[in-house]
């Protein structure tokens, strides 16, 4: 099954990752932050290791599983 997800990033990797449906139009009061979005297979062993690796505090790690796994994925333009 498949999965749309938003998030954002910074220099450091990954900052958040939601499924899309939850805040697909939140802003960002953070304007350092870039604002993404993912679709991605969902349950999979790649989301498992993706959460792992952020909630473990590997955000480069978790951002580069994303642009390395993703079916499709690409930045938000700044309204």
């Amino acid at each position: 099954m498949l999965q749309s997800f938003t998030g954002t990033f910074d220099a450091g990797g990954l900052r958040s990752l939601e499924p899309e449906c939850d805040h697909g139009n939140r802003t960002i009061p953070d304007a350092s932050l870039r604002k993404f979005w993912a679709v991605l297979e969902s349950p999979s062993p790649v989301e498992l290791r993706i959460r792992t690796a952020y909630h473990a505090g590997d955000r480069a790690l978790a951002l580069r599983l994303i642009s390395d796994y993703a079916i499709s994925a690409g930045t938000v333009l700044p309204r």
